[in-house]
């Protein structure tokens, strides 16, 4: 860490609004977007108050992630202090009957677990030697949102009692191992291939799978409990940060398993018990509840949809149905896992349309009411009896904050403000809407105005969509990734927050075990076609309303939000130019992308090959690449690396077509990219982009003018090959 870069410092305080000194005086910046400060973590010892929380600040100064490790404890007076800084750290935990923290950091050993007391000292708890990278696209293990690290210990959890705890660990061939395998060549193997070849390569050569252990912390003794053998992708095997392992009880762990058979993807949910080792399959049918679920004494509690009703029910061995009637959220889980007190009381996180909040069974008064809270509560942590509890608060204009939660009074608190810096910020305006498409389907979404809007006045539009994550939530990457949306609308776009309809969550997609009882013409409506329909809708509506000019309006999404975007821009002409990021999924070629669950997938949804005489036409209809020539305008495409090479297809066909295309690729990211200077060049490559396009405005910047060279010679072409005759 650069000395002069002080990020974190030695006290953050709950400074309230109405007595903060900071007067609202600037606008929205890329940097603002990029260096919001998270609560990645929460925990509380005990049936105490005490409580700890993890921040991650990125800086555009190093070009780094900085983390920092806080306590609030009641015999220090509560305030909030610093206890430790490192490269990294995740997963906090009390460990019980103790006053320790423990968390997985890096200082210097690669990714381990250690213990902090009260006053920072830190003690290695566990350290794993043979260390290998995990994370981004080029770990050997990849995450959809962690940077590559080397790590030993890949996740763990305490036991209720304190005694023991899991964690899992990469098992390695053995070195001499893998020089025979190198010596004999590998055979492709399509059921386990993921990602581009050279890393099915190191993965076949290096990889065996994924351990879990039981640490049993009075004894010192370390068995082994569990083994995933390497996949199509295990990036989610026994991780507590996904819920793919957890304590039920100090007896017995259950852990899930990601199980591709003939192509299609599926679920197994194991129930184990440490002492003997006896593992029990209590779930192994439907992927989404078995996914979306959190350990509940003997099986499991999910959200199950009957009728037109969610309703909350425990899966338990054999099958054994409890339900608890219908509620008001989707699914369950989401960081904090299911907790059981001596009253028979749970509480646990949830998602609801708009938003994470909590739950509890059964509901009392002061429950109740902060379940009705509007605001988006995600990384909650509870003390022992649930009588107090902690989580990060933030709304689409309130930065990040921890807040206190008290069940018995229905009160939430302020604890501690790491991003007061944003009450220098004005809010921008934002509506929340509904919209029904020409099928009648419904989706939800948010209005964002720009900073002077005028009634009456046609104001350019981007459109901005991924599956349902338009939440009230502050510049969450998880939903807007580097499409700056604040930023747009302090330029003067209006911005269109689009989920999709909730039917198509409710569709089995192409590539999970359900899906050939679908059928593909069903299939293609739902992946394609009612999304268009849906995105149209939408974009009319605005124009409808007399605040959009209806010849500049851009569309951008990342991964499934990508797959609607090229759609769209191929099947539609309300839209004037498209950024599509981190996909290039219904793109002709990913039938032959390299691996069994791709195929399937293709032959689920268009019928077989594209070179299959019955299937061709559902190619040429509906892929977004095989349209190319129908592209209603220019199209960015932003990529890390190492998926890049999915999105030439589109940029040759585009150009093929004389259409304007420009693909950038940064290198060493993530599915959502973690580096703050490339997150901050995507930013500004967007707005850059629909600047040019929609309102013929360009950046004045030296270091731009080669984009804009290039930009302007496809402009160029595009409108010479719009004036040759028979040409759209």
């Amino acid at each position: 860490m650069l000395a002069h870069i002080q990020l974190f410092p030695p006290t953050i305080p709950a400074v309230s609004y109405s007595n903060s000194t900071t007067t609202p005086s600037r606008h929205w910046t890329v940097a603002d977007i990029v260096e919001v400060t998270r609560i990645k973590g929460i925990a509380i010892q005990g049936s105490s108050r005490n409580t700890a929380f993890l921040l991650q600040r990125p800086s555009l100064e190093d070009g780094k992630n900085h983390y920092a490790l806080y306590e609030i404890n009641l015999k220090h007076g509560g305030e909030v202090r610093k206890l430790f800084e490192a490269d990294y750290i995740v997963d906090l935990a009390s460990r019980p009957g103790t006053a320790m923290w423990t968390v997985r950091a890096d200082i210097g050993e690669g990714i381990q677990l250690y213990e902090i007391d009260a006053d920072g000292a830190v003690r290695r708890l566990l350290i794993i030697p043979r260390l290998v990278i995990i994370g981004g696209y080029s770990g050997i293990q990849s995450s959809a949102t962690e940077e590559p690290r080397a790590t030993g210990v890949v996740s763990y959890e305490w036991a209720p009692d304190g005694h023991a705890f899991w964690y899992s660990r990469i098992r390695l061939r053995a070195v001499n191992e893998q020089e025979e395998v190198r010596d004999r060549g590998l055979a492709y193997d399509d059921t386990t291939a993921t990602g581009p070849m050279s890393r099915n390569i190191e993965r076949s050569v290096r990889l065996l799978g994924t351990e879990l252990h039981v640490f049993n912390v009075l004894t010192g003794t370390d068995r082994e409990i569990a083994f995933s053998p390497s996949g199509t992708d295990d990036f989610d095997e026994f991780r507590k940060s996904v819920g793919s392992a957890a304590w039920e009880d100090s007896a017995y762990v259950q852990y899930r398993l990601r199980i591709v058979e003939n192509g299609l993807l599926r679920y197994s949910l194991m129930r184990e018990n440490v002492e003997s080792g006896q593992a029990l399959e209590i779930g192994g049918k439907a992927n989404g509840e078995i996914y979306n679920s959190i350990p509940a004494l003997n099986g499991f509690l999910t959200v199950r949809q009957t009728g037109s009703e969610n309703h909350l029910v425990r899966v338990g061995e054999g099958g054994k149905l409890k339900d608890f009637g219908p509620v008001d959220f989707s699914r369950v889980g989401g960081g904090m896992f299911g907790i059981l007190n001596h009253a028979g009381q749970m509480a646990f996180a949830v998602q609801r349309e708009d938003r994470y909040g909590l739950a509890a069974i059964p509901t009392t008064k002061g429950w109740n009411a902060i379940r009705k809270n509007p605001d988006f509560m995600s990384q909650c942590a509870f003390n022992a009896d649930l009588s107090y509890g902690a989580c990060s608060r933030e709304t689409l204009t309130l930065a990040p904050e921890l807040v206190s939660i008290e069940p018995s009074k229905g009160a939430i608190s302020i604890l501690s403000r790491p991003n007061a810096r944003y009450d220098e910020i004005p809010p921008l305006r934002s509506t929340a809407a509904k919209w029904t498409n020409r099928y009648g389907f419904e989706n939800t979404g948010y209005v964002t105005y720009p900073r002077d809007y005028t009634k009456g006045k046609r104001y350019p539009a981007l459109l901005v969509t991924h599956a349902l994550d338009a939440m009230n939530a502050f510049a969450r990457d998880a939903f807007q990734w580097e499409f700056p949306v604040q930023v747009f609308a302090e330029r003067g776009y209006l911005v269109l927050s689009v989920n999709e309809t909730r039917s198509i969550s409710s569709t089995p997609p192409p590539y999970v075990a359900d899906a050939s009882k679908i059928g593909s013409e069903r299939e293609r409506f739902y992946q394609g076609y009612c999304p268009l329909a849906t995105m149209e809708a939408v974009a009319s509506a605005a124009i409808a309303s007399g605040d959009v000019d209806p010849k500049r309006i851009g569309i951008a999404g990342y991964s499934i939000g990508s797959t609607v975007t090229r759609f769209v821009m191929s099947h539609s002409t309300l839209f004037a130019a498209g950024s599509s990021a981190e996909s290039s999924w219904w793109d002709a070629g990913g039938f032959a992308a390299g691996s069994e669950l791709s195929r399937i997938a293709y032959t689920n949804l268009l019928g077989g090959s594209p070179f299959d005489p019955n299937a061709y036409g559902n190619y040429v209809a509906f892929a977004p690449s095989a349209r190319a020539t129908n592209f209603a305008g220019p199209l960015l495409q932003q990529f890390a690396d190492a998926s890049a090479g999915y999105a030439v297809e589109m940029d040759q066909m585009l150009k093929q077509a004389g259409i304007p295309t420009y693909l950038v690729a940064f290198p060493d990211e993530a599915h959502i990219f973690w580096h703050p200077r490339h997150r901050a060049s995507a930013m500004e490559q967007n707005l850059d982009w629909f600047d040019y396009w929609l309102l013929g405005e360009r950046n004045s910047s030296a270091e731009k003018a080669a984009q804009y060279n290039q930009w302007d010679r496809m402009n160029d072409l595009w409108m010479k090959g719009r004036q040759t005759p028979g040409s759209r």
